[in-house]
């Protein structure tokens, strides 16, 4: 039998008591037994006790599944039995949110933990802007300073920045949504029927370049797949909006180097941007020449090296994958 959505008396009393309604909430973990309890806490009390809460553990092996499941036992656990990184996680936690046929569903890593008010802030600016495909929260760091309120592709080699880093959020705070070239992923509001535009044939689905059957590519393994996905929504017409009236709190740690390099070469020569991503290869080579002077950071230099040319032929190296 299939599942069917919210009915209007299930929308008129989730939305009377301030919280939205059809709405599916998706949180992946690794290894987060200490993180996760504060992001599931933040993320309950802000919606309705009926919307589902689906937690993906990417084969963590350290008890975070199982004390996930103890703390929280409305929440279902999807065991992923190989860590496949961010894209493949989260493309599994959000075939299980389908099942529910949510029309939006909040992305979260185990990391973050929202401010109140701002699954309801979010949901709204979907609400109020119909073009809008994504939206995110401003990101704030554990000193209260912004981390991220959109993230930019600057220069010839498109190097990623986030605007307002080191700011005070007040002034952030006082403005309206925002629209921006890309959201960082560690909160992500999407509109499940722009999500299915991209997987419709000829949508520029993930589907064959790497990806899994989910709008994620998944041959990033982690970082850039947020970029890479916001950027077919926005050539499908989609807007990507920062809604600073929402924010979260998220201390974010270092990109590898080698994914650092090798996966913002597969974005852009997956994109097309192929002279964008000789610029960005020529930079990482010039930044490994650099690492190389001292014994230190060699390894560095290997890791810049090593991500360039598997940036362009596809391979990946999950020990330098996972060295900071």
């Amino acid at each position: 039998m299939p599942m069917l959505g919210p009915t209007a008396h299930d929308v008129e009393v989730a939305v009377s008591a301030g919280r939205p309604a059809d709405l599916v909430a998706v949180v992946l973990t690794y290894r987060g037994r200490r993180r996760v309890d504060a992001c599931l806490d933040a993320l309950v009390r802000q919606v309705d006790e009926r919307t589902p809460v689906v937690v993906v553990d990417n084969a963590s092996g350290d008890g975070t599944a199982e004390a996930v499941r103890a703390g929280h036992p409305r929440v279902a656990v999807v065991h992923n039995p190989v860590n496949s990184g961010y894209g493949a996680g989260m493309n599994l936690g959000l075939e299980r949110a389908r099942t529910h046929a949510p029309s939006r569903v909040l992305l979260l890593t185990d990391d973050t933990v929202l401010e109140p008010g701002a699954v309801t802030e979010l949901a709204s600016a979907l609400d109020t802007h119909e073009r809008a495909g994504a939206v995110g929260p401003l990101l704030v760091l554990d000193d209260a300073r912004v981390w991220s309120a959109g993230g930019v592709l600057t220069g010839p080699g498109r190097h990623p920045g986030h605007l307002g880093r080191g700011e005070l959020p007040a002034s952030w705070r006082q403005g309206g949504a925002r629209a921006v070239r890309w959201l960082d992923g560690a909160a992500l509001m999407l509109r499940t029927c722009a999500l299915d535009e991209l997987r419709a044939p000829g949508g520029g689905a993930a589907t064959g370049r790497g990806g899994g059957l989910g709008p994620f590519r998944e041959d990033f393994f982690m970082y850039w797949e947020e970029v890479e996905l916001q950027s077919r929504l926005s050539a499908a017409g989609w807007d990507l909006l920062c809604v600073p009236s929402a924010a979260a709190r998220q201390q974010p740690g270092l990109m590898p180097p080698y994914l650092s390099s090798r996966n913002r070469i597969r974005f852009l020569t997956g994109s097309g941007s192929t002279g964008a991503a000789v610029v960005a290869s020529a930079g990482d080579c010039l930044r490994a020449a650099r690492a190389s002077v001292r014994q230190a950071s060699r390894w560095q230099a290997r890791a810049h090296l090593r991500g360039v040319h598997h940036g362009w032929t596809g391979g990946l190296d999950h020990e330098l994958a996972a060295r900071r």
